[in-house]
């Protein structure tokens, strides 16, 4: 396992992880608007727990990675390039965008009526390949603007999910 700790802001930094190497990496960033990239340039998977107040961009590799934000704060934009990964949801406003392959969101994540509602969106999403886990929550969908269907819980988040020929009646087998 591979972690970083730095008591500064980044002010727009890059932090690249490179390797060649299956393993695991924590990421964590109490400061939130310091603006850094993380960056994962690995030829084979990577696990990824992320903690903390993360305003960060998060880039995976193209091999078949995790993401667990379940234990993270932030707006985050996350973009897993290639592989069959698997990205968990934290709190906040945050974008995904799986990039190829058969990916997995993972918003079960029930916030509670007393917390701020949360939009998260999916860009890229493929009907044909990408999967959404809701754990369980009750959920309704609607259409949203062209190709793009909203999922809005009982809590009153919601995930906009955006990708060709996507609405409410196509993305409802896609989610589980």
């Amino acid at each position: 396992m591979a972690s970083f700790s730095s008591k500064t802001s980044f002010n727009g930094e890059v932090f690249r992880i490179a390797g060649t190497a299956d393993g695991s990496v924590s990421m964590s960033s109490k400061y939130g608007k310091d603006g850094l990239t993380f960056e994962i340039n690995s030829r084979k998977a990577i696990d990824a727990d992320i903690t903390g107040n993360l305003d960060a961009k998060v880039i995976g590799s193209n091999s078949a990675d995790t993401f667990d934000f379940s234990c993270a704060t932030g707006n985050y934009i996350v973009c897993t390039r290639g592989g069959n990964d698997r990205i968990i949801d934290g709190t906040g406003n945050n974008t995904f965008d799986g990039g190829a392959g058969q990916d997995t969101f993972v918003f079960n994540v029930v916030e509670g009526p007393d917390s701020p509602d949360e939009i998260d969106t999916i860009v890229n999403f493929s009907l044909a390949e990408d999967e959404i886990v809701t754990g369980g929550q009750t959920y309704t969908v609607a259409d949203g603007a062209t190709d793009e269907a909203i999922i809005t819980f009982d809590d009153g988040d919601q995930v906009v999910v955006r990708g060709a020929g996507v609405t409410a009646d196509s993305i409802v087998g896609a989610i589980a």
